[in-house]
């Protein structure tokens, strides 16, 4: 019955009847995000602030940043003076207070009606989030996506300083999304268990890729790579926290045996010396010729990409995430790290391997490549999975459920 009134409720926002507001900070400019984003349209008026300049502070010279935190202490003060709002007690509160107060201040000014805040990353949107929430008086709900709450489990000073942080700003939050189940874990573990009531676990969304283009050959020529051959496909970074080397060492002991197939690479470095290894790595490589670097590409190239490979390596060290879920999509099995943040099924729609296990990495692409009916069936239930789980239309009905009783108690 309650799910049948909230059909109902959500046919009438979306014919412009009772239309709430909903402000959308994101700390990153993600695909995910503005998919969603364009998803939730669709039911409220939707206000998108991207707060992520805080990248371009980190970077600037020490005395610009000095100079521009002096030029945001009106600001500032205002907030602590006139309207009596303290940032959360953490040492790393009052320099994001010192870098976002006018913005947040921009925001309130402007007097934009709000029923709801929606940030993305505890920090610094859910920073901003908590500040605002406080100035008007709304509920906040907080998505923790991945960077902000794995500093938690990390040792040293400054990962320390960034747990009391997240910490806090779960504690203000209204209601914490967290998209695995290991940072559902991690939050409750850091909030305790008075605030674990709150945390709750949604499965990431993505549309499904399309791709108008169906000529697999005509696509490969596009990119440089011979229109018979197979292709394995790395993404989607070469950062430090990615597993290139394992990749381009099995890629030699692959194409060792089989002579029709390309490995082609996805993804850049901001660190030069680190692009430079990989580089020389693959020209020392015996079958270096057979690994193409594409860097990064374009978002729109990536749905060509997955469907002409016949298989994909998620990367990251940390778990798999939205490359795992693009291929699914495509119905492309995958292989990645085995971490607690996982979305591989090992032996059913993938397959999970140790970090620094070449020798498994390679005997799983071997076999895959050497068994079509394994291959299709891993292929077949990597797409079942995407329809079943991470499909971005029962990721935003679960936001509209959630989004709709936080308002009503609110």
């Amino acid at each position: 019955m309650e799910r049948k009134e909230h059909i109902v409720m959500s046919s009438l926002r979306a014919n412009g009847k009772e239309r709430k507001s909903l402000l959308v900070l994101s700390s990153v400019n993600h695909p995910q995000i503005m998919q969603e984003y364009e998803g939730l349209r669709k039911y409220y008026k939707v206000k998108y602030i991207e707060t992520s300049f805080h990248k371009n502070f980190v970077k600037i010279k020490p005395e610009k940043k000095f100079w521009t935190l002096l030029r945001n202490i009106p600001s500032t003060a205002l907030f602590i003076v006139k309207y009596r709002i303290l940032p959360p007690l953490s040492p790393l509160s009052f320099p994001l207070f010192l870098l976002y107060a006018p913005l947040i201040l921009s925001l309130y000014e402007k007097q934009v009606k709000i029923d709801l805040i929606y940030a993305h990353w505890l920090y610094p949107a859910g920073f901003v989030g908590s500040i605002l929430k406080k100035l008007i008086n709304r509920k906040l709900v907080t998505a923790i996506w991945g960077f902000d709450i794995d500093a938690s489990i990390s040792k040293g000073l400054t990962n320390t300083l960034l747990r009391h942080l997240s910490k806090c700003i779960i504690m203000q939050s209204d209601l914490i999304i967290t998209n695995h189940i290991i940072h559902k874990n991690i939050a409750k573990l850091l909030a305790g268990n008075q605030h674990a009531r709150k945390i709750i676990y949604i499965p990431p969304g993505n549309q499904q890729l399309k791709v108008e283009e169906k000529n697999p050959e005509e696509i490969k020529k596009r990119f440089f790579i011979p229109p018979w051959s197979r292709i394995i496909l790395y993404s989607p970074s070469l950062e430090r926290i990615y597993g290139i080397e394992e990749f381009i060492k099995a890629a030699d002991k692959i194409s060792a045996k089989f002579p029709d197939v390309f490995f082609v690479v996805v993804g850049d470095c901001e660190d030069k010396k680190r692009k430079e290894s990989v580089i020389s790595m693959v020209k020392g490589m015996k079958f270096g010729d057979r690994i193409k670097l594409l860097g990064k590409v374009p978002f729109n190239y990536m749905p060509l990409l997955y469907y002409i490979s016949t298989i994909v390596f998620d990367s990251c060290y940390k778990g798999q995430g939205t490359t795992t879920i693009e291929a699914f999509s495509l119905g492309k099995p995958v292989i990645g790290f085995k971490t607690p943040k996982r979305l591989v099924n090992h032996g059913v729609n993938g397959y999970l391997i140790k970090k620094g296990d070449i020798l498994n990495l390679e005997r799983y692409l071997s076999t895959l490549l050497t068994n079509n009916n394994l291959l299709n069936s891993l292929g077949n239930n990597a797409l079942d999975a995407f329809k079943s789980r991470f499909n971005l239309e029962k990721r935003i009905n679960k936001l509209l459920e959630i989004f709709d009783s936080v308002i009503k108690h609110g």
